[in-house]
């Protein structure tokens, strides 16, 4: 199968973040025999038509929307990204013929309103490498929907959360499709090479969303994979 992965994450300010939920995702996908590509919308000037000539050249069956924040996180001069999104899925919409999945951690945060202001029919809530999977099984009338774990999906007019799934062993997950990203220019904006060491977190605080999307538990990464992970970045792409 054919997937296109869009990541929305437009902040250029102070420090640009490359999407590494977006290549962890591509890099299973490619792990098991399915095509992937990404289109970062970070440095676009025309999203819109950035997405409908990407739709068009690449002749995707499933297209994937990555959302990483709600807003800038500003106190002052706060800036919401809801509305941007709306115009990136509603062009995916009209553009595509295929099956949308929305996913990231800024959907995970509130994924029933969002997926309901966005008219969309399917969303992952929490981590995606295991779900997209099942996903594609479900699609192929392999699974029955139930069993797509973190999947929000319309059913009689109802929005429905499945079991939330959050214990992927890090160690099984393949290194972040980096290949697939120009991380070259996310340096080159002040930004940087991301290497994530863990997932979830034991702490309550009110502002952080960790927990709520990776769990409570903490997942560490194995050290090796870290600093082979570094070593690549390093020689590939200068970081």
């Amino acid at each position: 199968m054919k997937i296109l992965i869009i990541s929305t994450n437009q902040e250029k300010l102070p420090m640009p973040v490359a999407p590494v939920g977006a290549g962890y995702i591509a890099a299973v996908l490619r792990e098991h025999t399915h095509t992937a590509e990404i289109l970062d919308l970070c440095f676009v000037k025309d999203a819109i038509s950035a997405i409908k000539m990407r739709i068009h050249s690449f002749k995707t069956d499933l297209i994937g929307i990555s959302m990483r924040n709600l807003d800038n996180s500003t106190a002052f001069g706060s800036i919401s990204y809801i509305d941007n999104l709306k115009k990136f899925t509603d062009a995916v919409k009209d553009t595509a013929s295929v099956e949308i999945l929305i996913g990231g951690s800024g959907f995970s945060s509130a994924p029933a309103p969002l997926l309901d202001f966005l008219d969309l029919k399917y969303g992952i809530a929490g981590e995606g490498e295991k779900a997209i999977l099942k996903f594609i099984q479900y699609l192929s009338g392999e699974i029955n929907i139930a069993d797509v774990p973190n999947l929000v999906y319309r059913h009689n007019g109802e929005i429905k959360i499945n079991s939330v799934d959050t214990f992927i062993r890090l160690s099984e997950l393949p290194k972040p499709a980096w290949d697939l990203i120009d991380l070259r220019r996310y340096v080159k904006h002040g930004g940087y090479g991301g290497i994530q060491t863990k997932r979830g977190c034991g702490f309550k605080c009110v502002y952080c969303s960790y927990p709520v999307i990776e769990g409570a538990r903490y997942r560490l990464r194995t050290p090796g994979f870290v600093v082979d992970e570094i070593e690549k970045l390093h020689i590939e792409n200068g970081i």
